[in-house]
């Protein structure tokens, strides 16, 4: 999909590594978890968004909340390019360091081989997520991420209105 590379770096910034605005909020500012993620599964012809995390049951709530604020926040303001440039530079870097045994290699070319994929998207991967833009970012969040869509998932003792 032409937007998969972009939404990539999207993902990276919500909560695809430990620098995220979901890290940041929920686990430093809070102090709700130890840790929080956001992340694509990609199958062939489907997939979906999953954001994750394990919280006390005193925090579920308001941990649901800053997750939907901070899906809005992507939605409605402009990423800081340096915020920007941190998340593109961890994100090449991890493309880069999957890359480093044959054994890596192996996993990339069996994943391109499976997907249909020719070896130049790795480049063409590379290229697109140095192009993207804060104003592209925003558009994608809008088009893609909508925090009023969520399924909500608890495992435990809490369940919403207890």
């Amino acid at each position: 999909h032409d937007s998969y590379h972009p939404m990539r770096l999207v993902n990276t910034l919500l909560g695809g590594y430990f620098g995220s605005r979901l890290m940041k909020n929920i686990r430093e500012d809070k102090g709700y978890t130890y840790g929080i993620y956001s992340q694509w599964q990609c199958l062939q012809h489907a997939g979906m968004f999953v954001i994750g995390a394990d919280v006390g049951n005193e925090f579920v709530e308001d941990t649901l909340h800053q997750i939907r604020l901070e899906i809005q926040r992507l939605r409605e303001e402009p990423v800081p390019e340096d915020e920007l440039n941190v998340a593109r530079n961890y994100l090449l870097g991890r493309i880069v360091s999957q890359q480093e045994t044959p054994f890596q290699v192996a996993d990339l070319l069996k994943m391109l081989l499976h997907h249909g994929l020719n070896t130049q998207e790795l480049a063409l991967g590379f290229e697109r997520i140095q192009q993207t833009t804060t104003r592209e970012i925003q558009a994608l969040a809008q088009e893609y991420l909508h925090p009023d869509h969520l399924r909500v998932v608890i495992a435990g003792d809490h369940a919403p209105g207890k």
